[in-house]
């Protein structure tokens, strides 16, 4: 079925709410799984709160090089590692008011029978989906369009959307010094950002809001049809 809205984007490991927003803004997306591991980026990190602070957590993998691609990186079994994560994350979200539920759905999810950190990465997102019961498509550059490797920058972008039928191509705010419509429009498309509106919620801690973190942060202080609400709380602005 072709997708009118299509976003293109690395897979990262329970993303932040902005992450959600460009998924909700499309009909279909498409998982930049087969462009180079970039370390110390969001493929396998993220952030919770911990003691009022930001805390990074990174799931480990084996052998991450930028020679290699997103979906060539595997995990590593670590059951030392789960652990110490889960205990990582009782303390600091087991005061929030939907700690169990939630926690029981990254376990769920980290657990599962990954064997690269892109299958963990979506299966993160799709942990969130399910969690939410929220309606959602998505597909990955490595199966839906290997072919288009040899192809670099937009132009890689504008051939995957054509292959899929689309006619808006969404991206996140970043690339606006990145992309022109004018190159989309070229290609048939018309070009889009996603902009995320604010999302105030009390994280319990007698501070000022922590923006920007995992989505895990937003679920365990959101029941979920407010965390349903959140994820509709951006606007779509025209590229230029």
């Amino acid at each position: 079925m072709p997708a009118h809205r299509l976003a293109i984007m690395q897979p990262y490991v329970f993303p932040y709410l902005g992450y959600f927003h460009l998924i909700e803004a499309t009909d279909l997306i498409v998982f930049f799984d087969d462009v180079a591991f970039r370390k110390r980026s969001w493929i396998n990190r993220n952030r919770i709160l911990l003691d009022g602070r930001e805390h990074l957590f990174t799931i480990p993998v084996s052998g991450a090089s930028q020679n290699k691609r997103i979906h060539e990186v595997e995990l590593v079994a670590d059951q030392q590692w789960l652990r110490k994560f889960q205990l990582t994350l009782r303390h600091a979200y087991g005061h929030a008011p939907h700690f169990g539920a939630v926690s029981e759905m990254v376990t769920s999810v980290l657990s599962g029978p990954h064997q690269s950190i892109a299958d963990l990465a979506i299966a993160s997102i799709a942990g969130v989906y399910d969690f939410l019961g929220l309606p959602w498509q998505h597909t990955r550059s490595s199966v839906c369009s290997p072919g288009t490797r040899s192809l670099t920058g937009s132009a890689r972008l504008i051939r995957i959307a054509q292959d899929l039928g689309a006619d808006e191509y969404v991206n996140a705010p970043g690339g606006r010094d990145l992309y022109h419509a004018e190159d989309f429009r070229k290609g048939g498309l018309e070009l889009s950002f996603v902009e995320s509106l604010n999302f105030e919620y009390d994280q319990l801690s007698g501070e000022p809001l922590v923006p920007g973190l995992s989505i895990l942060d937003v679920l365990m202080f959101n029941d979920p049809p407010s965390s349903r609400r959140a994820l509709r709380q951006f606007r779509l602005l025209p590229g230029e």
